[in-house]
């Protein structure tokens, strides 16, 4: 299950156009309408759609099998890897700290948040607060509705620490699968440009040599808010 917080960070100029549309609604003022409780129960209901059909026991059995010398301790060095990393002029997490305080920060701070990453992967262990994140609804559509609540997504905010100790976590996991191949989006040298590319390429191939050409495309609504991220 997702967490959901019942709080969220909204700019100033779209809640003050959701109001301005929202008061439109007949008798608004007597229907108790709350805008980020609308948002908090459509985000944790969306969220938390998708069954995780045991998977979840899946992925702890098989991280339990891992193998400990690669996840045995975080060195100073990983720290440092990952902070450099990090990208400047980014909002903040519920905690406050923007990147650039991690990114000007001494080798001391490399040197606590090693023993504080060791021990978590050691223990299986993460504090409750390291996982908060903000929720921030952005409108998809300006020139529509923005009383509705299906032109919104939504991104979360997590703390830097979370980002570094994901930064790090990703540059140990190596992936074997022989479908990494076909994956065009959210992989790194990659964009689903270069898979409209091929498409192109062999499309024109076999129209160029008298064939027909047959696509089929599927369209998934919600498709990443719906993901089973166990089976991720």
């Amino acid at each position: 299950m997702i967490n959901v917080y019942s709080w969220f960070i909204i700019a100033l100029q779209t809640f003050t156009e959701f109001e301005t549309r929202i008061k439109r609604i007949p008798n608004y003022r007597t229907t108790h309408i709350c805008p980020l409780g609308m948002w908090h129960d459509y985000f944790k209901s969306l969220y938390n759609s998708v069954p995780d059909n045991h998977d979840r026991d899946y992925v702890v059995n098989a991280c339990s099998e891992v193998n400990k010398d690669v996840f045995d301790y975080i060195s100073v060095t990983d720290v440092a890897n990952a902070i450099h990393g990090l990208t400047v002029a980014k909002s903040a997490g519920p905690n406050g700290p923007v990147s650039e305080s991690f990114i000007n920060s001494g080798m001391k701070l490399c040197i606590h948040l090693s023993l504080f990453y060791t021990l978590c992967i050691r223990h299986g262990y993460l504090p409750i607060h390291f996982m908060d994140i903000n929720i921030i609804p952005l409108v998809k559509n300006k020139c529509v509705d923005l009383t509705d609540i299906n032109n919104y997504r939504a991104i979360a905010l997590c703390n830097v620490e979370s980002k570094i100790l994901e930064k790090i976590i990703l540059s140990k996991v190596l992936s074997y699968s022989d479908h990494d191949k076909y994956q065009f989006g959210f992989k790194k040298q990659h964009s689903t440009t270069l898979c409209a590319g091929i498409v192109k390429q062999s499309i024109e191939y076999y129209i160029s040599r008298g064939s027909h050409v047959f696509v089929c495309f599927v369209d998934f609504c919600k498709a990443f808010d719906k993901v089973n991220y166990w089976t991720l």
